[in-house]
């Protein structure tokens, strides 16, 4: 079946603005945010910007979504009336020209509605957009390739030697890339598609993301089929995006947050020169930026010499770096790289280095899974088992420590429920019975030593003694439990059990 038609810019606008301005009616908005409220629940904090906030969320009709909530404006000629965020309009755009996988290169909406006006509250806007599980491309290349004198893998944010990763893997994400940002600059991979670099997307004008970034590139599962190392990443976060020859002007880019430090061009850190007018070279440059962080874990910036407060552009040569596939990183994907952290007079487009990169991506990615099955797959398994060994040792060395705890905390223990500072014969194991936190109705007093462990009478008790029917027998439960296991692990004398009991 044929693709429909790409419609003139203007009628695809005039379509997203009616549709803007149905989601800011007053009822309409009103029954969202109910919906939003009740449908939408909070899991995890993903992160946090200059403009808001994101975290995961799931849907009352299942799976988990991306929310990110940021400020709501208002019309300043009608204050009762909210403004669509600059995210929102870019990605309706996006979506709307043209159809195909192109699209999917993007951290697209996760529904159809993705804009929630004044929501959850009045100075809010949230939109929701699809969730990444693997994080940032930032966290993820840490994790993958810092690791430290002993070869174990670190953790994101831990001090280390960078190891080079595979080149298959980096081909696999640059690739990705490479064809998001031709997405956005050509319509490449869609039916809006001009044919060449000559030409610009079909039915609207090239959108240039201005803030790319390790940080604002996402990372999701393989897709069905591929090795799980083969991820998918896409480019996300169109807060700071804009149309080439769109009119923009310092003013309209006022309150928007975008450009980061070392991903911004040489040409437009020069005096005098407006970075409202940055155009889809600044995204090659950053995108060259963002992947030279992934070979070699920094950016290609070095201090002058002359001037230490100025940085000049000096990107590492990569013509002699091995990968971790024990072979040097192919010219290919050298030149690439080259081709994009470079003055503007050398800098490519973004379809040609796609051309250039996937020349050899085939045989590099057989490569890349065969090393995957042959070697890396080995060692992480003998590493994932050390792991546990270590961990297994530190939790005996744990659990005797605090069986030693417990033996010497049971003996000074009240185990009478309704206990009255009544004559035992042992002593009260608080230090303040008068100010006890522990003083409710059938309360025991404890040493703090036992807080949260096995020992601790509350980590048995059904529900809080103030809400039981039952508190005294519940609480005598609790302590025949903790008394029957103290005497099965021998951490109590048989004759002063034999008192208590």
């Amino acid at each position: 079946m044929p693709s429909p038609p790409i419609p003139p810019e203007a009628q695809t606008k005039a379509l997203i603005e009616s549709e803007i301005n149905r989601l800011t009616e007053f009822q309409t908005r009103l029954q969202r945010r109910s919906h939003f409220t009740k449908n939408f629940k909070p899991l995890d904090k993903l992160g946090r910007g200059g403009e808001g906030s994101v975290q995961s969320m799931s849907y009352s009709g299942g799976g988990v979504v991306a929310v990110k909530t940021l400020k709501q404006a208002y019309n300043p000629s009608n204050e009762s009336v909210p403004q669509a965020h600059n995210e929102v309009r870019m990605l309706a755009l996006l979506m709307n020209v043209g159809e195909g996988p192109g699209r999917d290169t993007i951290c697209r909406p996760a529904t159809d509605e993705m804009w929630y006006p004044c929501t959850p509250d009045l100075a809010s806007q949230a939109i929701l957009l699809e969730f990444c599980a693997l994080g940032s491309l930032w966290d993820y290349m840490k994790e993958q390739c810092c690791v430290d004198a002993r070869g174990w893998t670190r953790p994101a944010g831990a001090s280390g030697s960078w190891e080079v990763p595979h080149e298959g893997l980096l081909r696999h994400v640059y690739t990705q890339l490479l064809e998001g940002l031709a997405f956005l600059h050509y319509g490449y991979g869609t039916t809006a598609f001009g044919g060449s670099c000559d030409k610009g997307p079909l039915g609207r004008k090239p959108v240039v993301h201005r803030d790319i970034k390790p940080a604002n590139v996402l990372v999701c599962p393989a897709k069905p089929g591929d090795h799980e190392a083969l991820v998918t990443v896409k480019i996300s976060d169109f807060g700071g995006a804009a149309e080439v020859n769109g009119h923009r002007s310092h003013k309209l880019d006022k309150g928007l947050y975008f450009f980061t430090r070392g991903y911004i061009a040489p040409e437009f850190l020069e005096d005098g020169v407006s970075r409202s007018t940055m155009d889809q070279a600044n995204d090659v440059f950053a995108m060259g930026t963002t992947m030279h962080y992934c070979v070699v874990g920094h950016g290609p910036w070095k201090k002058d010499r002359e001037d230490r407060n100025k940085r000049v552009l000096h990107p590492k040569n990569m013509k002699k770096l091995v990968h971790r596939g024990g072979e040097v990183l192919s010219d290919g994907f050298v030149k690439s790289v080259a081709g994009a952290v470079t003055y503007r007079q050398h800098r490519k487009d973004a379809l040609t280095l796609l051309e250039t990169l996937k020349r050899g991506n085939a045989a590099h990615r057989r490569d890349f899974v065969r090393w995957l099955v042959d070697v890396e797959g080995p060692r992480i398994e003998k590493e994932r088992e050390e792991q546990r060994q270590r961990e297994q040792r530190e939790a005996e060395a744990r659990e005797k420590e605090e069986l030693e705890t417990i033996r010497q905390a049971l003996p000074t223990m009240c185990m009478v429920p309704d206990c009255k500072n009544a004559p035992l014969p042992h002593t009260h194991g608080c230090l303040d019975p008068a100010r006890c936190h522990m003083a409710t109705i059938a309360h025991s007093h404890m040493l703090l030593s036992i807080y949260g462990t096995w020992a601790d009478p509350r980590s048995h008790l059904a529900c809080e003694l103030h809400m039981a029917r039952h508190p005294n027998r519940d609480m005598q439960r609790a302590i025949n439990h903790i008394l029957l296991k103290a005497k099965d692990l021998k951490l109590l004398r048989d004759s002063w059990l034999d008192e208590v009991v």
